[in-house]
């Protein structure tokens, strides 16, 4: 079927600077495509907008300006350019992330680990709590707004429904929030949401990545030890869920820590289990080899004493014959 373009849309979706080379992803407003960077040489995102009209350039205005305020931020999305198309079209340049979005990892057979899905969810609250220390709520957190790279980590995507706190706007209907991600009080009539309106929808998310589908009121495939902090931080009551996105991390964290390889010794024999800080030889960055190990202590000072001990008795043998001498 053939889409109906209006007057003020395009298909042109030249912008100066930049070379598209792909469209990743599509939305009612916006095509999101991976492009070169022809100043720096490096693949960006670029969000352009379907329409140029007033409500489309203040809503990319407003996503434009929370981003570009936490694009330093470890978890977020952020904006690293504002312009447009060749036709006056609003653009968002962003980092690009190469291995999509977590929504992705849903299918029977690609989920994450569970250590692994521990490690996403930090990342991601660590942009959340920049988020909110700068006074802003995501409200649409999902795994399909999780995108993954394998430089950058995890962050949290798409600032789009991202307000200030305490704010009663709500988007119109085809730019509603998830509601299978929703905590109760974002679909309320008033839709005022908080800091705890986050925090169920990251549990929501956590919830999803262990199971393949969003919170159902069963347990099934949820692991024993994350289920009731997750039943918590999905409460109905925002007052009962834990106070921040930091809270419920760490919370995950402790509950599934990161496995650690036994140590084994020189003979061969498995040695004392290592802190479980410590993580996998896999999970861990290529390290500078190391220099050869210095010699034990009690060896080297060992052969250091010898010669001295020599020395000294044949200094005593030698004065005892010359006593005896005369």
């Amino acid at each position: 079927m053939t889409r109906l373009r209006l007057p003020w849309q395009s298909d042109d979706n030249t912008v100066v600077g930049y070379r598209l080379l792909q469209e990743i992803g599509a939305g009612g407003f916006s095509t999101v495509h991976v492009a070169e960077d022809l100043g720096v040489r490096r693949r960006v995102a670029l969000k352009i907008a379907r329409s140029r009209d007033r409500g489309t350039q203040e809503r990319f205005a407003t996503e434009a300006a929370i981003g570009e305020r936490l694009a330093a931020a470890r978890g977020i999305v952020g904006t690293l350019q504002h312009t447009r198309t060749k036709d006056g079209r609003p653009v968002l340049v962003m980092p690009y992330y190469d291995l999509g979005n977590a929504a992705a990892l849903l299918p029977d057979g690609h989920r994450l680990s569970l250590t692994a899905v521990v490690d996403l969810i930090q990342d991601v609250a660590q942009g959340l709590d920049t988020m909110h220390r700068q006074h802003y709520l995501h409200r649409d957190i999902t795994p399909r707004n999780i995108l993954r790279s394998s430089e950058l980590g995890s962050a949290l995507g798409d600032l789009g429904c991202a307000r200030p706190f305490n704010s009663t706007w709500q988007p119109p209907w085809t730019e509603a929030l998830t509601p299978a991600y929703a905590a109760p009080e974002a679909l309320a009539a008033d839709g005022v949401q908080t800091i705890a309106s986050d925090v169920y929808g990251l549990a929501a998310t956590t919830w999803a990545l262990f199971t393949g589908l969003p919170p159902d009121g069963q347990t099934a495939g949820v692991p024993e030890a994350a289920a009731q902090i997750l039943i918590q931080a999905l409460d109905p009551d925002p007052a009962r869920r834990p106070g921040r996105v930091l809270d419920l991390s760490e919370a995950l964290a402790t509950a599934i820590p990161t496995p650690a390889p036994a140590a084994t010794s020189i003979s061969g024999v498995p040695g004392p289990i290592q802190p479980s800080s410590v993580r996998p030889a896999s999970d861990r960055l290529p390290s500078t080899p190391a220099s050869d190990p210095a010699e034990p202590e009690n060896v080297s000072s060992g052969l250091r004493r010898g010669p001295l001990i020599v020395a000294m008795l044949a200094a005593f043998i030698f004065g005892f014959a010359l006593v005896r001498m005369f």
